[in-house]
């Protein structure tokens, strides 16, 4: 789990950058190619890694 400094804010460059990158191709997606999109989610319904690791309890 990352932790928040003093003034609570973490430093998660990496996961900024890939869900900038997903919404720019959601963006071009609509605009470039006229795809309907309906929606997002960063994670499915059923998020196998989290269950497994007891990050739900």
């Amino acid at each position: 789990m990352d932790t928040p400094d003093e003034n609570g804010y973490v430093a998660d460059n990496y996961r900024i950058t890939y869900l900038e990158a997903h919404i720019k191709a959601m963006r071009d997606a609509i605009y470039q190619d006229g795809v309907d999109l309906l929606g997002y989610t960063t994670w499915g319904c059923i998020d196998p890694v989290s269950a497994g690791t007891g990050e739900n309890e």
